[in-house]
C-alpha cells in the first residue's frame, strides 16, 4: 500500500508542480469565477472548490486530466494528500495571478503619471511659444 501510495502521490505531485511551472512562465492569466478557472497561454486550469476537482484542458477544450481532490477523512491518506495538493496549488495561482493584478494595476499608474507629465511639458512649451511670439511682436513694434 505504502508503495503505491508513494508512487501515486508523486504522480499527482508532478501534475501540480506542472501546472504550477506553467501558470508562472505564462505570458498571459487571465481568472473567471464559478469554477475558479485560470486561462493561461496554452491551458486552462479550472479549480472546482464547491466539488474540490481540478480539471486541465487545452484551448480547444478538451479534456486533459481531471482529478477528484475532494477531503476523504481518516484512512484515506492519499486522498487527503490530493486535497492538500490541491489547497496548495489553488494557494499558489491566486498568489500569482493577484501579484500580476498589482503590476498591472501599478504599470497602468505609472504610465498614467508619465502621460500627465508630458501633457504638463507639452503645456509648458506652449505658453513659452506663445511668450516668445509676444516678445518678438513687441521687438517689432519698438523697432518701428
Amino acid at each position: 500500500m505504502i508503495l503505491i501510495f508513494n508512487k501515486q502521490y508523486r504522480q499527482f505531485e508532478k501534475i501540480m508542480s506542472e501546472l504550477l511551472k506553467k501558470a508562472k512562465k505564462s505570458q498571459k492569466m487571465e481568472q473567471k469565477d464559478d469554477p475558479e478557472t485560470y486561462y493561461l497561454d496554452n491551458v486552462n486550469v479550472a479549480f472546482d472548490v464547491v466539488k474540490y476537482v481540478l480539471t486541465v484542458t487545452d484551448k480547444a477544450g478538451e479534456e486533459i486530466v481531471s482529478i477528484n481532490c475532494k477531503f476523504a477523512g481518516a484512512g484515506y491518506e492519499l486522498q487527503n494528500a490530493k486535497f492538500n495538493l490541491f489547497s496548495d496549488l489553488l494557494s499558489h495561482f491566486r498568489k500569482i495571478y493577484n501579484a500580476r493584478q498589482e503590476k498591472q494595476k501599478m504599470d497602468r499608474a505609472a504610465e498614467k503619471v508619465k502621460q500627465e507629465a508630458n501633457a504638463k511639458a507639452k503645456q509648458q512649451e506652449m505658453e513659452a511659444k506663445k511668450a516668445q511670439a509676444l516678445s518678438d511682436a513687441y521687438e517689432k513694434l519698438r523697432g518701428m
